[in-house]
C-alpha cells in the first residue's frame, strides 16, 4: 500500500483573454486588500494600483461592490478549480488516509493564506450580513464538501469510528472551522499562545481527525520540548 502524497501540481489562476484591464483591476485589489480593509478602500486606490483609468473601472463595475463580486466569483472559480485537480488526481489511488488527510489541510491552509486580505473581507461581510449566501452558493459549497467527503472515505476501511459516513463530515467541519480561524486572526494572542508554525498546526489537525475516526496516527514532527 502507497503511504506517500502524489504531487498534485498547484493550480495558478486563470486569466480571462481580453479582459487585460479588468484583470489588472482585480489583481490589484486582491493585493490592496492585504493591508486595506475594504470600507477604506477607494476606486482611486485600484485605478492607480492596477495603472487604468477611473473611466475604464466604471464601464467594467458599477460600484466597488461589483469589484468585489467579480473577486469573490473569481476566488470561489480558483477554489473550485484547484480542489477539483487535487481530489481527482489518479495518483491517489492506493494512498492511505493520512496523508489524504495532510495534503487536504496544506491545500486549505495555503489557498487561503496567499489570498488572506480577500479572504478575511469575504468572510467578515457575509457574518455582518452585507453580503448574503444565495441557494446557489450553499449548492456549490455542499457539492464541494461532498467531493472532500467521498476522497476520504475511500479509506473507511481505516476507519473504526461505527459511522464513517456521519463522522467524516463532523471531523471535517472542525477542521474547517480551525483554519479559517489560524488565517483570519494569525497575530492573535490565542494563535500565539499555540506555539504551533503552520506545519506543527497540520500535523496536530490530521492527528485530530484521524483520532476522532479511529484511524492509524502517524508520528508527529520532533520539534522539541518548545513545540
Amino acid at each position: 500500500m502507497k503511504s506517500k502524497a502524489p504531487e498534485i501540481p498547484w493550480v495558478r489562476p486563470r486569466q480571462a483573454r481580453g479582459h487585460e484591464s479588468m484583470n489588472r483591476m482585480l489583481d490589484a485589489t486582491q493585493a490592496l486588500l492585504e493591508d486595506v480593509h475594504f470600507d477604506d478602500l477607494t476606486v482611486h486606490d485600484v485605478v492607480e494600483a492596477s495603472d487604468t483609468s477611473i473611466g475604464s473601472f466604471y464601464n467594467r463595475f458599477k460600484s466597488k461592490d461589483g469589484l468585489l463580486h467579480c473577486l469573490r466569483e473569481r476566488y470561489e472559480a480558483e477554489r473550485r478549480e484547484t480542489v477539483t485537480r487535487l481530489l481527482a488526481a489518479e495518483e491517489w489511488r492506493g494512498v492511505g488516509l493520512a496523508p489524504r488527510v495532510e495534503a487536504v489541510l496544506h491545500l486549505i491552509l495555503r489557498f487561503n493564506r496567499e489570498r488572506r486580505g480577500l479572504f478575511r473581507t469575504l468572510r467578515l461581510r457575509q457574518l455582518l450580513g452585507y453580503d448574503a449566501l444565495t441557494e446557489g452558493d450553499f449548492v456549490e459549497h455542499a457539492r464541494l464538501c461532498r467531493g472532500y467527503y467521498e476522497f476520504f472515505l475511500e479509506r473507511r476501511e481505516e476507519m473504526a469510528h461505527p459511522a464513517p459516513e456521519r463522522a467524516v463530515p463532523f471531523a471535517f467541519f472542525t477542521l474547517v472551522t480551525l483554519l479559517d480561524q489560524r488565517i483570519l486572526f494569525d497575530h492573535t494572542l490565542i494563535s500565539r499562545q499555540l506555539q504551533a508554525d503552520d506545519e506543527l498546526l497540520v500535523a496536530e489537525l490530521q492527528r485530530q481527525f484521524l483520532a476522532y475516526l479511529g484511524a492509524p496516527l502517524p508520528a508527529l514532527p520532533d520539534r522539541g520540548p518548545s513545540a
